[in-house]
């Protein structure tokens, strides 16, 4: 029964055959055509930098003492990136890109404390806010000289208090906290680089709180940054 199998099997592929070979030289044909008329058809790996500010920055807002000192001064972002612009998949270019940024204060925060054997001292506290993100943006088909790419956001926030100049202890408070979002590129393509300008907003939704009352507390965050690429194709 097998065999008999087998046999029909073969007949109908000999049967088909030239067909096969038609089909499969209509669409080599087809992709030729699509390759010659395509605006690029190679993948890029690309590494770059990039630079800009909190155009809007929830922790600004938030005060941590009682005498409701916010952290103002969070506006400078500097950062890396690491990515893929694919070309092949899709009809337009996808942006596949995992993003590393922080920003700091320009100063650091002073808090006066006051204890029994010293009196009054101030205390320098540092504010670091990093950034980990994955961010894909597909680009719109506008027919413009200027690309402009949108899509969703990942990202996850490591907001850090610390001073190593407090009388009896180090301090350090630690937030963790995960959320989504959604960007847009502006951008162009000269020779192996990627030049633009990309604008994210990100929502924290889940907190590692350590037990404590977040219930009243929100991040925002909804930047501007310039970056340079450069690529490598494959």
């Amino acid at each position: 029964m097998n065999n008999v199998l087998f046999d029909t099997n073969l007949l109908i592929f000999k049967a088909c055959r030239g067909k096969l070979k038609f089909i499969f030289m209509v669409v080599l044909l087809f992709s030729l055509v699509l390759k010659s008329n395509s605006h690029s058809q190679s993948n890029n790996i690309f590494v770059g930098a990039n630079i800009g500010v909190y155009a809007y920055n929830s922790e600004n807002n938030n005060s941590v003492t009682e005498e409701s000192y916010a952290f103002s001064d969070l506006v400078l972002i500097y950062g890396a990136n690491i990515g893929l612009l694919e070309n092949k998949l899709l009809p337009n270019e996808l942006i596949v890109e995992l993003q590393w940024k922080q920003s700091k204060p320009f100063e650091k925060m002073e808090i006066e404390t006051t204890t029994l054997t010293s009196g009054g001292k101030t205390n320098e506290f540092d504010l670091s806010l990093t950034t980990f993100s994955l961010n894909l943006a597909y680009e719109l088909d506008l027919g413009s000289s200027m690309n402009i790419a949108v899509g969703p956001t990942l990202a996850m926030f490591l907001r850090t208090i610390s001073s190593e100049n407090t009388e009896w202890w180090d301090f350090e408070d630690r937030l963790n906290s995960f959320g989504l979002g959604a960007n847009i590129y502006f951008y162009i393509k000269s020779s192996n680089y990627l030049i633009g300008l990309k604008s994210i907003y990100t929502h924290s939704l889940i907190y590692d709180n350590e037990h404590r009352d977040l219930s009243n507390y929100s991040q925002d965050f909804l930047s501007v940054e310039l970056f340079v690429n450069y690529c490598f194709e494959f």
